[in-house]
């Protein structure tokens, strides 16, 4: 079944609830208010006729964590609801969760709400947070983790955006119908873990952005069939609205858990591990580098969807599926089936595609990275945002994209600093030992670290003025050359080879621009998929043109 009903883990929510309740507005201008959430007189307090449960605190009830009751004596306040418009930090002294089977927050464009503990959604009860302007920015963030209990929901509708530093289960206990739902143009940020480890019908429903550093799923309901996937503990990312999910380490999905990225949706990760009899299911567009599929699992691609990975790794009795038929292998062709498959060796794609967020979860010690190509040589400078000035800095540099690294210098610290600082290193030479050539900067010290991966392509000595051009680019089967401003006899003048990484491929002299094409349109046709450089030689000139094949 492509698309889940999701709303019967609202309705028992809702069940014999009163649909009035109390308001809740922070007036901090009151007289006697000093700024804090636990203090009546930053609060306009209104009991709305009709609600027999209305709480008497003074501000927005909360009840420790420690104080729960048990599922089966569940009882607490009416809809509770808390308008915000000026930012506050929400810190009792103790964990605690929202007390009101229906929680909603109404925070102003610009404002923000940051609880300084650690968030308990109390069972059978909702939380939501709306942006009260309907546009920008609110934001509601969580310093600690957001502990889940049975049938509890967290709910980011349009415009706002949270953060927090995990979604997880207070105990090993069993519980069920926990959702996680992101609005359109609403963002969740999980800095470290997102699970759900046990039971069943527990989702993660995305129709904004979703961006966590790692996601566990596993249980769930068993079986493959349409009625059974409902049930099943899920990432849902949905193409309705665009959705996008990133996620910085990797997706682990084993025992019945279930991962579906819709039409129209964009899944982003370096690792997936799909295991036991787990199942993905793969519509829209997703990025995946390695992929580990064992087991008794089924991952399925779907007319129109596009899938783009580095290494595949298939074992035990999975299934393999394309456009409904079973194929032994990623690469096995399937007839007429839409769903496309691509292989992109390019480290330097995979290290940008997570985005900004993954990157601000990596150690903050080395900041930016560069590298310019120059004649005969590459500069490379980096940049320090903290030192012990114990530490030391290798320059590591690899000629392919299997990323094989070598040290090339060690430069040693500038002594202890809390600023930025700046770095550099000239490679001499680089440029005559391969087209494209990657970098990193490792930190040798008690909490190393690696920077990100750059690359730089090779500069021609002098441009040759008559621009060739590669045609299809990407493609799929071959390719061809071109070049109007060039005249026939000078053909005879340009030499053309053709690398992989470091490797030469082929070299080609370009007597007759036809039959040039002929030779390379038959030696591109067995390519591989994967990026490729071109490289023109017309006397002292040069010309690299980047070719990719998907």
């Amino acid at each position: 079944m492509r698309y889940l009903c999701f709303s019967i883990f609202i309705i028992f929510m809702l069940l014999g609830i009163e649909g009035s309740g109390q308001t809740y507005t922070y007036n901090p201008s009151k007289p006697g208010c000093d700024g804090t959430w636990t203090n009546g007189l930053c609060w306009d307090k209104v009991n709305v006729a009709g609600c027999s449960l209305n709480s008497p605190s003074l501000y927005p009830p909360l009840m420790p964590s420690a104080s729960f009751p048990n599922f089966n004596s569940y009882r607490n306040n009416c809809k509770v609801t808390v308008n915000i418009s000026q930012s506050l930090v929400l810190n009792p002294g103790f964990d605690f969760g929202f007390y009101s089977p229906v929680y909603e927050f109404n925070i102003s464009n610009g404002a923000f709400l940051t609880i300084d503990r650690d968030l308990h959604l109390m069972e059978q009860s909702s939380v939501t947070i709306n942006n009260s302007n309907g546009t920008g920015d609110a934001l509601f963030t969580v310093s600690g983790a957001i502990y889940y209990r049975k049938q509890s929901s967290f709910i980011l509708t349009p415009y706002v955006s949270s953060e927090t530093a995990s979604i997880i289960n207070p105990a090993t206990n069993t519980y069920d119908g926990v959702l996680f739902h992101v609005h359109p143009n609403a963002s969740l940020r999980v800095s470290g873990y997102a699970a759900f480890p046990n039971s069943n019908t527990n989702y993660f429903l995305i129709e904004g952005l979703f961006e966590a550093n790692q996601i566990y799923l596993s249980a769930g309901n068993p079986g493959f069939q349409d009625n059974r996937l409902p049930a099943k503990n899920q990432l849902i990312v949905k193409g309705s609205s665009a959705a996008t999910a990133n996620i910085c380490t990797g997706i682990t999905v084993e025992g019945d858990a279930y991962v579906i990225v819709e039409a129209g949706a964009t899944l982003n990760l370096p690792e997936l591990n799909l295991a036991g009899t787990g199942l993905f299911d793969n519509y829209g567009n997703t990025s995946i580098e390695n992929v580990n599929f064992s087991g008794s699992s089924l991952f399925r691609f779907f007319p129109g969807s596009n899938f783009e990975y580095n290494n595949f790794t298939k074992s035990g009795s999975t299934v393999l599926s394309k456009c409904g038929t079973t194929v032994a292998s990623i690469t096995t062709p399937v007839g007429s089936c839409t769903a496309t498959m691509s292989r992109n060796t390019d480290p330097a794609h995979w290290e940008s595609l997570t985005g900004d967020f993954c990157f601000r979860l990596l150690p903050i010690y080395i900041g930016e990275i560069t590298a310019t190509a120059k004649k005969e040589s590459v500069e490379v400078k980096w940049e320090t945002l903290s030192e012990t000035g114990e530490e030391q800095y290798e320059l590591e540099r690899s000629l392919n994209s299997n990323l094989e690294w070598e040290v090339i210098a060690t430069i040693p610290s500038k002594g202890p600093s809390q600023i930025s600082k700046w770095y550099s290193y000239e490679d001499l030479g680089a440029t005559m030992l391969s087209p494209l050539i990657y970098y990193r900067i490792h930190r040798k010290a008690e909490e190393s670290e690696s920077s990100k991966v750059i690359s730089v392509l090779k500069p021609a000595d002098l441009e040759i003025g008559e621009v060739w051009l590669a045609y299809p680019n990407p493609f799929s089967k071959t390719f061809r050359l071109g070049n109007k401003n060039l005249k026939p006899m000078d053909y005879e003048k340009t030499q053309i080879s053709l690398y992989n990484g470091s490797d030469l491929l082929g070299n080609w002299e370009s007597s007759n621009l036809s039959e040039l094409n002929k030779r390379l349109e038959a030696f591109s046709s067995n390519l591989k998929d994967g990026a490729y450089f071109l490289k023109l030689t017309k006397g002292n000139q040069t010309q690299v043109i980047k070719l990719v094949k998907q």
